[in-house]
């Protein structure tokens, strides 16, 4: 375990009993950025403040992307870390538990190191570039354990993640689940929690269809579906690339991958 993602668990752990002061709070102040569907709330910016303020003492010569207010950068060369203090907000205003804390570092464009915590359960999944995934419990303190995708190869056996319930309705997503027959459907919230569902064998591909998304959500994610033997491209079959970010993402096991974008090329011409 190298430096950063050290520190990166270190911080996670106190952001965990600043998220959870708040959680069930009746008196949480809860403000929306676009509608209501973006709603963003104290723990959240107490959150970020507080782990921009570690990062920045630690790595100072670093840059920063944050979600809620650290949001804009020039440009993205050498180190960027990027921070999501409360994602899947709308799950944590109404008292659901799928929402999580994110951290992650890229390296010229290039995500390196990854983490992601869920506040109530306790569980953590963290990876580094070559160095594979791993998943530990806080609360129970267990030892971190190695994860992979599933062996799943046929559409119709493979269990999809679609939006959540509490989202905006999406006529692609209608679509994808139309034309791909998938063995189940799942309703589900944070990215993070999503793409770490797919590593360890409760789901199989994610395709992404929130507009509202940016290279926050999807660059903690490719991660550890990388270091899982994942497979996250465009529709085009492109890598990636977070210097010229696509909004269209799909993440699956890796043996999926091409019949989910064969069957949904028309959808998204």
């Amino acid at each position: 375990m190298n430096k950063e993602l050290e520190v990166i668990i270190e911080i996670i752990k106190q952001a965990w009993e600043i998220v959870l002061k708040y959680y069930w709070w009746n008196e949480l102040n809860t403000k929306y950025k676009i509608d209501k569907f973006d709603p963003v709330t104290q723990a959240a910016l107490e959150s970020e403040n507080f782990i921009k303020a570690k990062i920045k003492e630690k790595f100072p010569n670093d840059k920063i992307l944050s979600e809620e207010t650290e949001n804009k950068l020039a440009d993205f060369d050498w180190r960027v870390w990027m921070i999501d203090p409360l994602d899947w907000t709308k799950d944590f205003v109404w008292g659901g538990d799928r929402y999580s804390v994110m951290i992650w570092l890229c390296i010229d464009g290039d995500p390196e190191t990854w983490v992601v915590f869920c506040p109530s359960s306790g569980d953590l999944y963290y990876a580094q570039r070559w160095k594979w995934a791993f998943f530990l419990n806080l609360k129970k303190q267990t030892n971190p354990q190695r994860i992979e995708t599933s062996k799943i190869d046929k559409v119709e056996d493979a269990r999809y993640f679609t939006k959540s319930k509490f989202s905006e309705k999406r006529l692609t997503s209608e679509k994808i689940e139309e034309n791909l027959h998938f063995k189940e459907i799942f309703d589900w919230w944070s990215v993070g929690i999503v793409v770490w569902e797919i590593a360890r064998w409760v789901g199989d591909c994610y395709i992404l269809t929130n507009k509202r998304a940016c290279k926050r959500d999807s660059c903690a994610s490719q991660v550890i579906l990388q270091e899982a033997w994942w497979r996250m491209t465009d529709v085009f079959w492109n890598d990636i690339n977070y210097l010229d970010w696509t909004e269209k993402l799909f993440a699956t096991n890796g043996k999926i991958h091409e019949m989910v974008i064969e069957k949904t090329k028309e959808i998204f011409s």
